[in-house]
């Protein structure tokens, strides 16, 4: 009965934490989605269709995350 617990357990607190680290996507984190990146594309690309000349710099990676 010990071990059935034991890894019943394991599996609810493993659970907990993939929610605790999903719960909130928009953080700036490992884990978060790279919105100041996603909006600056979009920003680039809706001044190259108005034929705008200076655009801003994408938004590079930092050792491979788009923070």
């Amino acid at each position: 009965m010990i071990p059935l617990v034991v890894v019943v357990s394991t599996i609810f607190i493993m659970l907990d934490r993939a929610g605790t680290l999903t719960e909130t996507p928009f953080s700036n984190d490992f884990n978060g989605v790279p919105l100041d990146a996603i909006c600056r594309t979009i920003e680039i690309d809706l001044l190259q269709q108005i034929g705008e000349t200076e655009l801003p710099e994408a938004i590079a990676p930092i050792d491979g995350d788009l923070m």
